[in-house]
């Protein structure tokens, strides 16, 4: 079917989305499409022959005939902004572009109305965006580059604040140099340029450079790649981390610190023989050593056992002096040595008239341990009652002198000894089973001295040069010395001290008046009744091969440690090893 002119002109017409109408010179609508009736809400038969200066809106009236009808007849055309007024009353936004011609014989006016409501809308939200993104970018503790081409395009407040551009400098269009000039390194600059070429986001870069001030400045730069106006770009994140950066650089050097302490001290204690005052490099030593260091980190509790003259007061001096608290007094309390009824006026003292003969004030050794450390030894001897009144003042009840209601809270570090079995003495009631738990807490276990027989000849050395300031090899013989080796050393230590020194006063080794060999028990020894009846010389040779057996076997047949033992020459032993056909199995 083809189509007439006038069907065509009406297809053109109503195939724009904008609206288009055709007016005479006097406002009257003469035509108008579907676009226009739909902006303003009528239907076509309704706006056809109405004036076009009704729909316009008050405000507009006098720019309607004072510019757009005159410029219309004066240059033939014209395009402004205007406000007309739907049908619903409501206000809408238009732009015109309208231009001059003859209809039918006639001077006409077409234009072309834009709705200006989505514009609006969109530029009023692209406004509220930009606003709301400054808004947060100068205000975030963080800066904020955008650059492109090498270029700054944008940068916030606190961007600028950190690489001191004031607020009447305008960064855009900076070189990345010109932007950071002194304030960063070349080397970060060429990171920095580099990543702008890169084609992955989320690198960090980290840099340090000097303030204005000499203070040193760390800076981390994380970027983003980014599409701006259909270009690539570059957006950094810039953040001042100088205080973690310090904090951190301080815990890495600790560390390192540390880690070189500790392998130094741990050199120390495995190729030397002495941790303070204390000798020894056994192997039972060392781990001494190292519960020693522990204990000397906190202020827990300390529970020290061992035999009489093992060294137990030398070690809780040593944790002692090693720990925080060593500025301040080591108070040694001997607990068997204190009367049940001085108990309290010893250790939370007393004022002056609270008993017969207390003439004056007097401070117990809580208070002369205060912010140091309370020794106690022989803590087992303490009574059930008296470790009652102890755990009360050490756990937050407090004391107060006898004869005084002043409450004192200690601030202490409590060190126990003692040379018997504690779990034993709780299984007996000498001690309060809570009171145990509450010194028991870092226990350390001291070796008697036959248990580290290789520790001998070191303690005799250490000895030799207190006493005579000479080494011990230029003092005691080599027979003396694998005697002293050989002796089980029932007093510990402080024995091995009391013979060296005997030995070096009078010349002679005196062990204690204890024969220097221990005799074996008569029941190691038994005789098979196939023996029985033979006579003395022969049941004596049967004794003495089996001593001689046992002996080696106890020192691992290193002969001349048992020769020691035995009191013979070693070419004694050899003699009767062959003699008896002695191997060591």
């Amino acid at each position: 079917m083809s189509m007439n002119s006038e069907d065509i002109y009406r297809a053109m017409l109503n195939v724009s989305n904008e609206g288009i109408v055709l007016v005479d010179m006097k406002g009257i609508f003469l035509d108008v499409n579907n676009a226009f009736c739909l902006m303003l809400g009528y239907k076509y038969e309704e706006l056809i022959d109405m004036i076009t200066v009704d729909f316009i809106h008050s405000d507009y009236k006098s720019l309607f005939f004072g510019t757009f009808v005159p410029q219309i007849k004066e240059t033939g055309s014209v395009k402004m902004n205007s406000l007309m007024v739907r049908k619903d009353g409501k206000n809408l936004p238009i732009e015109i572009n309208g231009i001059r011609f003859v209809h039918k014989g006639h001077p006409a006016l077409m234009a072309i109305v834009r709705d200006l409501r989505e514009l609006k809308r969109v530029k009023e939200s692209l406004y509220a965006s930009e606003e709301r993104y400054r808004f947060l970018s100068d205000n975030v503790a963080d800066g904020v580059l955008l650059i492109r081409d090498g270029r700054v395009i944008f940068a916030n407040k606190a961007c600028n604040r950190m690489f001191c551009h004031g607020k009447t400098v305008d960064a855009r269009g900076m070189s990345l140099k010109n932007f950071f000039h002194k304030r960063i390194g070349n080397r970060i600059i060429k990171d920095i340029e580099a990543n702008l070429n890169g084609r992955q986001s989320g690198r960090t870069i980290q840099g340090c450079f000097k303030g204005d001030d000499g203070r040193e400045i760390w800076m981390e730069f994380r970027y983003k790649i980014v599409s701006w106006k259909g270009s690539r770009a570059n957006i950094f994140t810039v953040r001042d981390i100088t205080e973690a950066k310090q904090k951190e650089i301080t815990i890495e050097n600790e560390k390192r610190f540390l880690a070189a302490e500790n392998v130094k001290l741990k050199s120390i204690m495995k190729e030397r023989y002495r941790f303070g005052d204390i000798i020894g490099w056994s192997s039972v030593m060392q781990e001494v050593y190292d519960l020693i260091l522990r204990a000397s980190t906190t202020d827990a509790p300390v529970a020290i056992y061992g035999e009489s003259g093992t060294g137990k007061e030398l070690v809780s001096r040593t944790i002692h002096l090693m720990s925080s608290r060593k500025d301040k007094t080591f108070v040694p309390v001997n607990c068997g040595a204190i009367p049940e009824a001085l108990f309290e006026s010893a250790f939370f003292g007393h004022k002056k008239g609270a008993f017969t003969g207390a003439i004056t004030d007097k401070e117990g050794y809580f208070d002369l341990a205060h912010n140091g450390t309370l020794f106690l030894d022989e803590v087992g001897e303490l009574h059930h009652d008296h470790q009652v009144k102890f755990l009360r003042a050490i756990e937050g009840g407090g004391y107060s002198a006898v004869g005084d209601n002043l409450l004192k809270k200690p601030n202490l570090r409590i060190i126990s000894a003692t040379n018997k079995d504690p779990h034993q003495m709780i299984t007996e009631g000498v001690m309060r089973e809570d009171f145990f738990f509450r010194i028991h807490v870092i226990p350390i276990f001291l070796p008697p001295l036959r248990n580290r027989r290789e520790d001998i000849s070191l303690l005799v050395e250490h000895f030799c040069r207190i006493y005579t300031g000479e080494p011990g090899s230029k003092i005691i013989p080599g027979n003396v010395m694998n005697k002293l080796c050989a002796y089980e050393w029932p007093g510990n230590v402080r024995e091995l001290e009391n013979v060296v020194q005997r030995f070096i006063t009078l010349g002679r080794l005196d062990l204690s008046s204890r024969r220097a060999v221990v005799a074996m028990k008569e029941d190691q020894f038994l005789i098979d009744s196939e023996y029985r009846n033979d006579g003395l010389f022969e049941m004596v040779e049967i004794f003495e091969k089996q001593y001689i057996a046992k002996s080696l076997e106890k020192f691992n047949w290193h002969k001349g440690k048992t020769s020691a033992y035995l009191c013979i020459p070693p070419k004694t032993l050899y003699r009767k090893i062959k003699k008896y056909e002695l191997a060591n199995p």
